[in-house]
Protein backbone atom coordinates (compact mmCIF):
# COMPACT_ATOMS: atom_id res chain seq x y z
CA UNK A 1 0.00 0.00 0.00
CA UNK A 2 1.40 3.40 -0.95
CA UNK A 3 -0.93 5.58 1.09
CA UNK A 4 0.38 8.66 2.88
CA UNK A 5 -1.41 11.16 5.09
CA UNK A 6 0.45 14.45 5.50
CA UNK A 7 3.73 15.56 3.95
CA UNK A 8 7.35 15.35 5.08
CA UNK A 9 8.81 18.70 4.04
CA UNK A 10 12.38 17.91 5.15
CA UNK A 11 14.25 15.80 7.70
CA UNK A 12 12.75 17.79 10.60
CA UNK A 13 9.74 19.53 9.07
CA UNK A 14 6.33 18.12 8.24
CA UNK A 15 2.80 19.20 7.38
CA UNK A 16 0.22 17.10 9.20
CA UNK A 17 -3.08 16.25 7.54
CA UNK A 18 -6.50 15.61 9.06
CA UNK A 19 -7.47 11.93 8.81
CA UNK A 20 -10.92 12.03 10.40
CA UNK A 21 -9.67 11.67 13.98
CA UNK A 22 -6.81 14.15 14.21
CA UNK A 23 -3.84 15.65 12.39
CA UNK A 24 -1.02 13.22 11.58
CA UNK A 25 1.69 12.17 9.20
CA UNK A 26 1.45 8.49 8.29
CA UNK A 27 3.33 6.73 5.51
CA UNK A 28 2.56 3.11 4.63
CA UNK A 29 5.42 3.18 2.12
CA UNK A 30 7.98 4.12 4.80
CA UNK A 31 6.50 1.57 7.22
CA UNK A 32 6.53 -1.29 4.71
CA UNK A 33 10.02 -0.43 3.47
CA UNK A 34 11.33 0.15 7.01
CA UNK A 35 12.85 3.48 5.96
CA UNK A 36 12.50 6.87 7.55
CA UNK A 37 9.66 8.37 9.53
CA UNK A 38 6.41 6.50 9.15
CA UNK A 39 4.27 8.19 11.81
CA UNK A 40 4.00 11.58 13.49
CA UNK A 41 1.16 11.95 16.01
CA UNK A 42 -0.94 15.05 16.39
CA UNK A 43 1.24 16.12 19.35
CA UNK A 44 4.45 15.54 17.37
CA UNK A 45 4.64 18.97 15.75
CA UNK A 46 5.74 22.17 17.49
CA UNK A 47 3.66 25.32 17.79
CA UNK A 48 5.02 26.63 14.48
CA UNK A 49 2.99 23.85 12.78
CA UNK A 50 5.94 22.32 10.89
CA UNK A 51 8.87 21.43 13.18
CA UNK A 52 8.89 17.73 14.10
CA UNK A 53 9.26 17.16 17.84
CA UNK A 54 8.10 13.53 18.00
CA UNK A 55 8.23 10.94 15.22
CA UNK A 56 8.40 7.18 14.81
CA UNK A 57 10.08 4.80 12.40
CA UNK A 58 9.09 1.21 11.67
CA UNK A 59 11.70 0.03 14.18
CA UNK A 60 10.39 2.33 16.92
CA UNK A 61 6.90 0.89 16.48
CA UNK A 62 8.20 -2.67 16.16
CA UNK A 63 10.08 -2.34 19.50
CA UNK A 64 6.94 -1.08 21.26
CA UNK A 65 4.88 -3.95 19.87
CA UNK A 66 7.55 -6.53 20.72
CA UNK A 67 7.60 -5.27 24.32
CA UNK A 68 3.79 -5.51 24.38
CA UNK A 69 3.80 -9.04 22.95
CA UNK A 70 6.51 -10.23 25.35
CA UNK A 71 4.81 -8.81 28.43
CA UNK A 72 3.62 -11.93 30.34
CA UNK A 73 0.45 -10.21 31.58
CA UNK A 74 -0.84 -9.88 28.01
CA UNK A 75 -1.10 -13.65 27.31
CA UNK A 76 -0.75 -13.27 23.56
CA UNK A 77 -0.88 -16.46 21.52
CA UNK A 78 2.54 -16.21 19.86
CA UNK A 79 1.82 -19.24 17.68
CA UNK A 80 -1.23 -17.52 16.21
CA UNK A 81 0.16 -13.97 15.98
CA UNK A 82 3.58 -12.92 14.70
CA UNK A 83 5.10 -9.68 15.99
CA UNK A 84 5.41 -8.38 12.41
CA UNK A 85 1.66 -8.88 11.84
CA UNK A 86 0.78 -7.22 15.14
CA UNK A 87 3.11 -4.32 14.27
CA UNK A 88 1.17 -3.76 11.03
CA UNK A 89 -2.17 -3.90 12.87
CA UNK A 90 -0.75 -1.49 15.42
CA UNK A 91 0.46 0.93 12.73
CA UNK A 92 -2.92 0.81 11.00
CA UNK A 93 -4.66 1.54 14.33
CA UNK A 94 -2.70 4.74 14.95
CA UNK A 95 -5.05 7.62 14.15
CA UNK A 96 -3.87 10.69 16.11
CA UNK A 97 -2.41 9.47 19.41
CA UNK A 98 1.13 8.59 20.38
CA UNK A 99 2.01 4.91 20.00
CA UNK A 100 2.64 4.72 23.75
CA UNK A 101 -0.97 5.79 24.38
CA UNK A 102 -2.30 3.19 21.96
CA UNK A 103 -0.25 0.45 23.66
CA UNK A 104 -1.83 1.38 27.00
CA UNK A 105 -5.28 1.20 25.35
CA UNK A 106 -4.45 -2.24 23.97
CA UNK A 107 -3.25 -3.44 27.38
CA UNK A 108 -6.36 -2.08 29.11
CA UNK A 109 -8.71 -3.70 26.59
CA UNK A 110 -6.89 -7.05 26.16
CA UNK A 111 -6.25 -6.47 22.47
CA UNK A 112 -4.78 -9.56 20.72
CA UNK A 113 -5.22 -11.74 23.78
CA UNK A 114 -6.70 -14.98 22.46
Amino acid sequence: MNRTTGILLSKNKAKLEYNGDGYIFKSYFNFENKKGICYIPESGISNDDTTIELSYTYYDLYRLVKKYVNNPKNYINKKKYKIKEIALEFFESLSWQTPETLIVDWENHDYFIY
